[in-house]
């Protein structure tokens, strides 16, 4: 956790020739900035042990991360970490790692900076993200589960895995990836891509919906929903309470948190 990236400017010892180079090559596509998924990333199943940046992100325990940085200059004497403007860590060698413990965060959003010095000991960047505290959690108790709008974790009581996507609120309801609904909820799911239509198929419950469309099928009922199933970046998003409640689980919301509770 904590992607950052520095570039030290000591344009005054470096010949313009080369910093012209080390330019064009941070330019070339191929060296990525980023870590995309490959393409069976469909395939992967979600891990508890992760690594994501935490600028944004919501925060449910102990934190433990790196910068990564992009230098023309082969050397950086250490870097400083600074906590809501106190000084929190200081380190001299690769990677340059720092390690927040969840009881010093302070309610609601934090601030984390990262101040990096050249070989000759000055300040040569800085870079800062921030953060939201959520309620610590490392799991849920036996037959519940835990979402948090915006965010792609969720919680059972085997531990934390990640979704392909985070969950996000559109007109008032919560959506999430269809393969939460069988990964995490063991209903069986089915997409017809010719019709755009998804098939969901748990013990006595059959759940017919059409992307776009706000008439569902519930065992061959006809129901209307407030918000249709839709594509979003290639993910394929439904809505959480319609199909969970449908399914024998109830959902309960807390607003502060932005934390979405199901129990069955």
């Amino acid at each position: 956790m904590g992607n950052f990236w520095w570039l030290n400017r000591k344009a005054s010892t470096v010949n313009a020739k080369m910093l012209q180079a080390y330019k064009e090559v941070l330019s070339d596509p191929y060296f990525r900035s980023k870590v995309v998924n490959g393409p069976l990333v469909e395939s992967e199943q979600g891990t508890s042990s992760v690594a994501k940046s935490l600028q944004g992100a919501t925060v449910f325990d102990s934190v433990r991360g790196m910068g990564f940085a992009k230098t023309y200059e082969p050397y950086i004497s250490k870097v400083v970490y600074l906590l809501n403007g106190t000084k929190l860590s200081e380190s001299s060698q690769y990677p340059f790692a720092f390690s927040i413990d969840y009881g010093k965060l302070k309610s609601g959003t934090n601030r984390l900076e990262a101040v990096v010095y050249d070989s000759k000991g000055r300040e040569a960047g800085r870079k800062a993200v921030t953060f939201t505290k959520g309620p610590k959690m490392t799991k849920a108790e036996k037959n519940a589960i835990y979402l948090f709008v915006g965010e792609k974790t969720v919680f059972t009581e085997h531990g934390a895995s990640q979704l392909l996507a985070a969950v996000y609120e559109k007109d008032g309801r919560s959506l999430v990836p269809l393969r939460f609904v069988s990964e995490t909820l063991g209903a069986s799911v089915d997409w017809n891509g010719q019709l755009r239509q998804i098939t969901i198929t748990d013990k006595s419950k059959k759940i017919v919906l059409k992307e776009g469309s706000k008439t569902v099928s519930v065992n061959g009922q006809s129901r209307t929903i407030d918000v249709p199933a839709e594509i979003r970046n290639g993910t394929t998003f439904v809505p959480l309470r319609f199909v969970t409640e449908v399914l024998g689980a109830s959902v309960s919301y807390h607003a502060e948190t932005g934390g979405i509770e199901i129990k069955f």
